[in-house]
């Protein structure tokens, strides 16, 4: 989020293979010259907050910049777990305490978005209690 509109975002999806397997996929994009319009939310591309004259960031090096980044990441869960990747998002997580909605198919839930599980869940306190949520579009209340 930059100015509390939508810059980026990700997909996690997996599913079940013959054999007991399982396939894991996940992608995230970012805007980098334009955001998509017409949305439930109010998007913004990097293009948008850069000087007038200034070109927009360029995808493969954009990517170039951002890889080491993710390699790291990637090695320090290999090393350490799931725990400070945990903790780096709750010191910068978007929408921490605010209400939003879970889109999951055809079940919706709102609530408070309170922390990330352990596992990686989105800590959602809702009228019925605490849910944790593994998957679903996350929509906040002042996005719309």
């Amino acid at each position: 989020f930059v100015d509390g509109a939508k810059a980026a975002g990700i997909m996690l999806d997996s599913g079940a293979l013959a054999g007991g397997a399982t396939w894991v996929a996940l992608a995230f994009g970012v805007n980098l010259a334009a955001a998509p319009e017409n949305l439930d939310q109010r998007t913004i591309s990097l293009r948008d907050v850069l000087p007038p004259d200034a070109a927009a960031p360029e995808p493969l090096e954009f990517l170039a910049q951002l890889r080491p980044r993710l390699e790291n990441w990637s090695a320090r869960i290999g090393r350490d777990g799931f725990e400070p990747l945990r903790q780096a998002w709750l010191k910068r997580a978007h929408g921490l305490g605010q209400i939003a909605r879970v889109t999951q198919g055809a079940n919706t839930l709102e609530g408070r978005v309170v922390g990330l599980s352990p596992r990686g869940e989105l800590e959602l306190d809702t009228a019925e209690g605490r849910r944790l949520v593994a998957a679903g579009d996350v929509i906040f209340s002042n996005a719309a």
